[in-house]
């Protein structure tokens, strides 16, 4: 188990240590386990925050019975105990049934103040518990932990309600000892189905951090496929899906799969575009520029058509450059059989298929030049 004197966690993963219960001076003989889990919003950022709430719950979910016990600072309570009314509500994101599981908790209060009585802070809970603000009142897991906290506080049989750690006592052979807090833990009824009480979660700052980071990954994508930028495109869209899938967050699913739809649809709107072009031009043959801007089009839902590929396979988007590049040849070689046909009937009428023939292949040379002209100025 990891301590420090700063304010701030230095617990990065679940750190699990068993022991007897016996060997540390308790009248049980019981094995046990004790697991300090990362704190949160003081670890590492709230991407480790993000891997901290699932993977703390689905390792408690594997214990045959838990016994919760929320470990307190003075410096952490803060002002009017905001600091703790955010706890509380995190652990109603984490924890079922509270009704049911609350007393199962325990609290014990660190680096308070030596001076500090033990009333005081049933006192503290007391006050802060009649004068919650609306949001508080709002959430029913902040009332009831602060009411099961406040009911543990009291004072009981000459013994003081809160167990309080004050290292200074402790160091002086007085105050509240280690076999001490473990037999009031044990004396509280387990939670036996950890399975089904404990659940993933994700602190308010990771919320707050992942909406950022998936609306910076979305207007990413977009501008990517502004520019035409698609190694960009196909880099971010990569990355996006492994975040999803990897931390199984349905909103990062639901983001990725808005910005598959977006692309889609843009896409496919471009493949009408160029097919109205490329029908225009080899019917009637006067092109002028719109025909390069034709083949460009195509070549960008060819590319377009490789990055749809790891994404999906269903959607429209993964034949579109297909389509349009088989239109061309398909013209191409239609030409190439009407001038066959009347090369012996009518000499006069191959000019408008021979201009047509040449303008596309001139058109994707002007294409082919734009693009490594684009490329030489990007490296």
């Amino acid at each position: 188990i990891f301590t420090d004197g700063g304010m701030c966690s230095v617990t990065a993963t679940v750190n699990a240590v068993s022991i007897n219960a016996k060997d540390i001076g308790c009248k049980d003989d019981i094995c046990i386990t004790l697991a300090d889990t990362p704190g949160f919003g003081d670890t590492q950022g709230a991407e480790r925050d993000l891997v901290n709430g699932k993977l703390i719950a689905r390792a408690i979910q594997g214990c045959r019975s838990v016994l919760p016990l929320i470990v307190i600072s003075e410096q952490s309570v803060g002002n009017r105990m905001v600091h703790l009314s955010a706890l509380t509500q995190l652990l109603g994101r984490a924890i079922n049934n509270l009704d049911t599981t609350v007393e199962a908790f325990s609290y014990i209060f660190t680096n308070w103040n030596v001076k500090t009585p033990p009333t005081a802070i049933y006192h503290s809970l007391k006050e802060k518990l009649n004068n919650l603000n609306v949001h508080e009142q709002a959430d029913h897991a902040t009332q009831q932990i602060l009411a099961d906290m406040m009911e543990k506080t009291k004072t009981d049989k000459g013994r003081p309600g809160p167990m309080m750690l004050v290292l200074s006592e402790y160091i002086a052979g007085r105050g509240l000892m280690p076999a001490d807090v473990l037999s009031r833990v044990l004396e509280r009824e387990p939670i036996r189905n950890p399975a089904e009480v404990f659940t993933e979660f994700i602190s308010e700052e990771a919320k707050t951090r992942l909406k950022e980071q998936l609306s910076a990954h979305r207007s990413c994508i977009y501008n990517a496929h502004k520019r035409l930028d698609f190694h960009l495109l196909w880099h971010k869209l990569k990355q996006l899906r492994q975040f999803a899938r990897h931390l199984f967050l349905q909103k990062a699913e639901d983001i990725y799969e808005q910005c598959l739809a977006d692309l889609d649809q843009m896409m496919t709107q471009k493949h009408q575009a160029t097919m109205e072009t490329l029908e225009r031009i080899m019917r009637v043959g006067n092109s002028g520029t719109d025909l390069v801007h034709a083949v460009l089009w195509t070549h960008e839902l060819l590319l377009f058509e490789e990055i749809m590929k790891e994404h999906f396979s269903e959607r429209s988007g993964h034949m579109l450059g297909k389509a349009c590049m088989q239109y061309i040849i398909d013209s191409q070689t239609q030409f190439y059989a009407a001038i066959r046909d009347e090369l012996q009937a009518s000499p006069h009428l191959l000019h408008r298929q021979l201009h047509t023939m040449h303008s596309v292949v001139d058109a994707i040379e002007q294409a082919i030049g734009q693009q490594q002209t684009k490329h030489n100025y990007s490296s």
